[in-house]
C-alpha cells in the first residue's frame, strides 16, 4: 500500500522523521532541512517536501513552489524548484520500479496543485542525479565539483594539495595572514559587506546575490549549522568565507577576498584553515564547489582542483508536468520579453524573469 503527501517547513517532526527513514547516513545533510529549505522561501515562495512511501521504502524530495507570473495563462500555474545549493531527492531504495510510481504520484499531485514545470539541482556528493526518472524529467551535465575526502591529519592534508597551491598556502602563512573562526555581529557583517562588494564586481547574476535579510535569516535559522572565518592582515580584514555544516559533512557556502586579499593569497589560507578545522570536527567530506562553466579549464574549478584531485558531477533535473501548459505559457512569455529570450531563454524556467 502506498501513500504520498506534502509537508512544509513547520512540520517539523514529520520532516525530519521522513528524511531519517528515507537514509538514516544522510539524515543530517542540512541541504534537506526544513529550516534550510524555508531559508530561500521569498513573499510568494513556500517551503515543501513531497513524500511518497510504500511501506518502508521512502521516496523525500525538498523544493521551493513558486507562482508563474501572470500573464502568460488563463489560470493560476506554479513551478517548483530545489533550494540553492546541492539538493535534489533522496531515496530508500534504487529500484527502478519503486521510483516510477513515486514520480507519478508527485506528478498527480502537481496536475492537482497546478504545477506545471520544475528544476531539480542534485547532489554530487550523494550522486542522487543515477536514480531513475520518467520520461517527463530530463538530466543534464552542468559541470564538475571538487571533493575533499578529510584525512587523518594535517601533514596527509596539505600532502593531498597540487603543489602550486601548497606553495600558495605557505606564501600566505608567512604574509602575516592569520584566520580565525568567528561568531560575532562584527564577523556576519563583514562576510555580507565582502560577499556583497564581491558580487557587485563580479557583475554576478542576481541568483547568486542575497540582501540582509536573507543574511540574517541564515545566521538566525541555521544557527548551529554555519561557521565564518575571517582572514586579517595586520589590522585588515581581507577575506571571509561561510561554511554549512552537518554530520560529518560541511560545504563552502560563500566566500569572497577584496583586492588586497587576493594579493595575499587570502583565498587558499581561509580553504586550508577551514580544512584545517575539519580534521577536528569530524568532518569527512567536504563540497568544495566547482566553477563558472563546464569547462576542465575553467579558472575557478581549476583553483579549487588544487585542494584535492577528488571530483563529483553536478546534474540538473529539468522537469514537464504538463506539456501543454509549458509550451503555451514558455510561447507567450517569448512573445512578451523578446529582449530576455537571448539571455534567459535557455533556462527552463525562464518564464519566471520579466
Amino acid at each position: 500500500m502506498s501513500e504520498a503527501g506534502v509537508l512544509v517547513p513547520t512540520q517539523h517532526k514529520q520532516w525530519m522523521k521522513a528524511l531519517q527513514d528515507c537514509r538514516a547516513g544522510l539524515c543530517g545533510h542540512i541541504y534537506y532541512y526544513p529550516d534550510y529549505v524555508a531559508l530561500y522561501a521569498k513573499a510568494k515562495t513556500s517551503g515543501h517536501a513531497f513524500v511518497y512511501r510504500e511501506g518502508t521504502d521512502v521516496f523525500f524530495m525538498p523544493y521551493l513552489l513558486q507562482p508563474i507570473p501572470a500573464g502568460y495563462h488563463d489560470s493560476p500555474a506554479y513551478c517548483l524548484e530545489t533550494a540553492y545549493g546541492y539538493g535534489g531527492l533522496l531515496a530508500s531504495v534504487d529500484e527502478p520500479a519503486f521510483h516510477m510510481r513515486a514520480w507519478e504520484a508527485l506528478r498527480k499531485v502537481a496536475k492537482a496543485q497546478g504545477i506545471v514545470a520544475g528544476f531539480i539541482r542534485y547532489d554530487p556528493a550523494f550522486d542522487n542525479a543515477s536514480y531513475p526518472v520518467p520520461t517527463f524529467v530530463s538530466k543534464v551535465f552542468e559541470r564538475q565539483v571538487v571533493l575533499l575526502q578529510v584525512p587523518n591529519n594535517e601533514t596527509e592534508l596539505i600532502q593531498g594539495y597540487r603543489s602550486s597551491t601548497r606553495n600558495k598556502v605557505r606564501k600566505a602563512m608567512r604574509s602575516r595572514l592569520v584566520v580565525q573562526q568567528v561568531d560575532t555581529e562584527l564577523g556576519r557583517q563583514v562576510l555580507q559587506q565582502l560577499y556583497s562588494a564581491s558580487m557587485a564586481h563580479l557583475k554576478a547574476d542576481s541568483f547568486y546575490r542575497f540582501d540582509g535579510e536573507y543574511f540574517q535569516s541564515l545566521f538566525t535559522s541555521l544557527k548551529k549549522h554555519h561557521r565564518i572565518f575571517l582572514a586579517r592582515h595586520d589590522d585588515n580584514i581581507v577575506g571571509a568565507m561561510l561554511t554549512i555544516n552537518s554530520e560529518g559533512f560541511s560545504s563552502i557556502h560563500l566566500s569572497a577576498t577584496n583586492a588586497e586579499g587576493k594579493k595575499l593569497g587570502a583565498a587558499n589560507l581561509l580553504r586550508h584553515e577551514f580544512f584545517v578545522s575539519c580534521l577536528k570536527n569530524g568532518v569527512k567530506t567536504v563540497n568544495c564547489g566547482g566553477g563558472l562553466t563546464n569547462s576542465t579549464k575553467d579558472p575557478l574549478l581549476k583553483f579549487k582542483a588544487g585542494f584535492s584531485r577528488a571530483t563529483g558531477e553536478f546534474h540538473t533535473g529539468r522537469i514537464i508536468f504538463d506539456p501543454a501548459s509549458y509550451q503555451s505559457i514558455s510561447q507567450e512569455w517569448f512573445v512578451q520579453n523578446p529582449s530576455l529570450a537571448l539571455s534567459h531563454g535557455q533556462r527552463h524556467l525562464h518564464f519566471l524573469y520579466q
